[in-house]
């Protein structure tokens, strides 16, 4: 739990947003909001389980603390991790991983997944939720007594539907069977696939996809978009489709939370404007959806200046 309380004059409060790209902070100095630093670490996740997550998020929270520690020791930390919930064990571990580095107490540290930053940011708890899709997609808010409410977010192998991972995938689908019909066939898919790897012959995709991880074939995902801008009724249609597939998520979450207020966030977002727009059309109607723009890392030393407390997870 997050100690209480005012914060002494010139306190410092310590922003992180962590996830498979870059561990991100911002210290703050709680009283003028005025940023003291920033910068970024390597990638790291709460599935530090898994050993190599784990040597990876210890090396990004050793060079995060580095970096820190001449600014200054903050006051309070609070910190959204890709993988974590407040509820696990290795939140107590990253936790203490900082505690140790930054010499702060492990009260004064608040870690929760990488979705509550942004939730308690844009919503007071029960006023509205959060669709993000960005490699994966999930629906999620904060309840008014304060406990995560979440609709899918179950990873790539069971579903994250409407997400760049599931976008690229989509296409790669209809270009392969398109192959499979004609060897030699060329459409706006196959086009788009070969001018992003060089070649949409099976052994290039095959290289592409099976040598890298989910966020590397989310990154394939642009060439649908591309496809798409030519209008494309392939592409069209799958993009149109993912929106589709968020709008169950944003459906499900609003109907669950009992508010008609949404936030759309992450990059399968900005791929194109009908993933938004397909989004729109398919959810109930009296439902606002905005697209805010949020500096997750900023966002997280404010709300530990509030004292706000990561909730509790799934």
């Amino acid at each position: 739990m997050l100690t209480a309380g005012p914060l002494p004059p010139g306190a410092l409060t310590l922003g992180i947003d962590a996830g498979g790209s870059a561990t991100r902070w911002v210290l703050l100095d709680a009283a003028t909001d005025r940023v003291v630093g920033r910068g970024e670490a390597g990638p790291s996740a709460g599935h530090i389980f898994d050993p190599a997550v784990h040597a990876k998020s210890l090396s990004a929270f050793k060079a995060l603390c580095e970096a820190v520690r001449p600014l200054g020791r903050p006051h309070r930390i609070a910190g959204g991790i890709t993988g974590l919930s407040a509820r696990m064990p290795e939140a107590a571990t990253l936790a203490g991983w900082l505690a140790e580095g930054l010499g702060i107490a492990a009260s004064a540290i608040t870690l929760g997944d990488d979705m509550w930053i942004a939730a308690a940011t844009l919503f007071a708890p029960g006023e509205g939720g959060l669709v993000y899709a960005g490699t994966g997609s999930v629906g999620y808010a904060i309840d008014t007594a304060g406990r995560t409410v979440q609709v899918g977010g179950r990873g790539v192998v069971v579903d994250d539907a409407g997400a760049a991972w599931w976008i690229a995938t989509q296409g790669l689908r209809a270009v392969t069977r398109a192959q499979d019909e004609n060897p030699d066939v060329r459409n706006a898919l196959v086009d788009a696939l070969a001018a992003r790897l060089g070649s949409a012959t099976w052994p290039v995709v095959r290289a592409a996809v099976y040598s890298t991880d989910r966020g590397g074939v989310a990154a394939l995902a642009p060439f649908v978009a591309e496809a798409a801008r030519t209008g494309d009724a392939q592409a069209l249609g799958i993009l149109d489709d993912a929106g589709r597939e968020l709008a169950r998520l944003g459906t499900v979450l609003a109907r669950r939370l009992g508010c008609n207020a949404l936030a759309l966030a992450g990059g399968a977002f900005r791929l194109h404007p009908l993933v938004g727009e397909s989004l729109r059309r398919h959810l109930p109607d009296g439902i606002a959806v905005s697209e805010p723009e949020i500096d997750a890392a900023l966002a997280a030393a404010r709300l530990a200046a509030r004292g706000t407390v990561a909730p509790a997870g799934l």
